[in-house]
Formats: C-alpha cells, structure tokens, sequence
C-alpha cells in the first residue's frame, strides 16, 4: 500500500535519539501502512547499522551518502517520498500519538501546515502558533504537499551549513500560492534548547552567513532575516555602546546568539 505521508529526517551521529524517535512512530494513531520514514544519515556509521537492524512495522528507508547540507538531504529523502505529503521532523523531534494523523487531516485542501514546539532543556520552552506565515515554516514539526515542494524546487542547495534554508523554502512557496496555517494543538518535543538562545555559537554565526546570502539572492528578505544595510549599522552601533552591557545582562543568551548571528552576515557581507 502506498503510504499517505512521508517523514524526512536527515541525520548526524545521534544513534541514541532516532531509537528514540522510532518509538514513537510506532506507536502513532495513524496506521503504519499510511506513512514512510526516509532518514538520510549524515556521515553517522553507528545510526545506519542500529536502525538496519531493528525489527519494526514502520516503512523505514536509510539512505547513506556522502555528508552535504540538511537542505539536500532533505531534497534527496524527498525525491525517494511516495506519499502525498512531505511532513519535516528532526532527528531530535519526538511526535505524540496523534501528530501525523493531524497532520493529515490539516493537508486536505492542501497547504504548509506548522505546529507547536515543545522545547526540553534545562529551561524549558514552548512554542505554540497561533498565526504562521513563510518564516515560520521549520524542520521540527512542518508539513506540506509534495506537489507544492516539487513545483518549487526543493531546499535551495546555495545554502550550505546551518539555518535558512527553512525561511526560503516558505518564501518560495508562499510566492507559489499556497496557504500557511498554524496548528497550535500539535507539539513535538525538541529534545534540547531553543537554537535562538545562544547555547551554539557557531550555528548562529552560520544562520548570519546565510541570511546575508539569501538577502543577496533575494533582496526583499533582507529587513525580515535582519541583515539590511541599516539593520545591520544600527546592530553595529548598538554592539559597540554602553547599551550592551544592559541588553547582555537582561538576556545573556539571546545577546550572545543575535551578537553571533551579526558577526556571521557581516562576515559573509564583506
């Protein structure tokens, strides 16, 4: 039978998370028989011989090739989906009973459907949507038809590394017509912290990289991934003001991510 949804993870030496991920596909109100999961391991030996050898009804896929960008691998894991529907959860995404049964209700008419995240960490987070538009579409908890992701071409394979791939795809596919809803109700938990808090450096200095690539690509992007000319003067301005000091102190990590994500698309910019 060929299945309604497919999942698409892409994957990079979190063996442990995936078994994890798997339980809770298996135990989905959906029937196995109506969805796929494609994982695209990353240059992870230990999670492609672990998942080969587990014993499940899910209709599991393991690609193996050369590492490459998440966006690519995600476009490759796409070109191998049967279903309908594209559904985007990461490695590090675990779904409650009901997700892709909702999912699938939500895709009837067609659209990017974008539910709630669960962030758990230390201090934990939640994100639950109540309005959605292209820049909210991300690889946690995002689906949409096939149709709609072939039509526009897939990830954009110029964007390499970390962050942005996820905004340009929505703004593609916004461009194309199609709607963006919001599903408050469905969370997935993040096993781990925001990535917008400043816990990893070197992703937001990525993210800065390829927002300032996009915004070159696509110039009306440039106020919304926050790296316009005056944006990024005033940016500099206030980074380099007693102002700093009383932002740093209110919201350390934040500071630390936005002050990284600068440095990134000033670099890329020069």
């Amino acid at each position: 039978m060929k299945p309604e949804i497919s999942i698409l993870t892409s994957s990079f030496n979190r063996k442990d998370l995936l078994l994890e991920k798997l339980k809770t596909l298996e135990t989905q109100s959906l029937s196995p028989e109506h969805f796929e999961w494609l994982v695209f391991i990353n240059g992870s030996d230990d999670s492609y011989e672990a998942l080969s050898q587990v014993k499940t009804p899910i209709q599991l896929e393991l690609i193996k090739q050369s590492p490459t960008s998440i966006g690519e691998a995600r476009n490759v894991c796409a070109k191998k989906a049967q279903g309908r529907i594209l559904y985007f959860s990461d490695d590090d995404c675990l779904l409650e009973k009901d997700t892709l049964e909702q999912h699938l209700e939500a895709q009837e008419n067609g659209c990017v459907a974008v539910g709630g995240i669960h962030f758990v960490a230390e201090s934990e987070e939640l994100w639950k949507p109540q309005q959605v538009s292209f820049w909210n579409l991300n690889g946690a908890n995002s689906s949409l038809p096939k149709a709609a992701f072939d039509q526009v071409g897939g990830f954009d394979s110029r964007i390499q590394g970390y962050g942005g791939e996820d905004l340009l795809l929505g703004y593609k596919l916004c461009k194309a017509g199609l709607p963006f809803h919001a599903l408050p109700r469905v969370v997935v938990r993040h096993m781990g912290p925001n990535p917008m808090r400043g816990r990893d450096l070197k992703k937001a200095k990525s993210a800065g990289r390829n927002a300032a690539k996009i915004a070159q690509l696509y110039p009306e992007l440039a106020y919304r991934l926050g790296v316009h000319p005056l944006l990024m003067g005033l940016k500099e301005v206030s980074f380099n003001s007693p102002l700093s000091l009383v932002l740093k102190r209110l919201n350390p990590e934040s500071f630390a991510y936005e002050q990284a994500y600068f440095e990134g698309a000033k670099a890329e910019r020069i």
